[in-house]
């Protein structure tokens, strides 16, 4: 994902999970957003609410993903996305 600049949300609302897997779940997706908009380009491979967020630019477990969202630095991030865990 890529945004503009540091001031673009990514476009998700996520939590980490509650089976203490160290992921994140996505709670909603922001149409408008960052990820939104890479939804509508990627039909397929699109980040549904319920998903789960492993992994960011490499970085597995909640507080690291967390960082390099917050980061202001990070502008294109590759994220690991998986489905149907619950």
């Amino acid at each position: 994902l890529t945004r503009a600049s540091a001031e673009e949300r990514w476009g998700c609302q996520m939590t980490p999970a509650k089976d203490c897997s160290g992921t994140m779940q996505v709670m909603e997706v922001d149409p408008s957003g960052v990820l939104g908009r890479w939804n509508v380009m990627n039909p397929p491979a699109a980040v549904r609410t319920g998903d789960r967020i492993v992994a960011v630019d490499r970085e597995f477990e909640v507080a690291r993903i967390l960082k390099v969202l917050k980061d202001p630095s990070s502008l294109a991030t590759a994220w690991v996305v998986v489905r149907g865990l619950r």
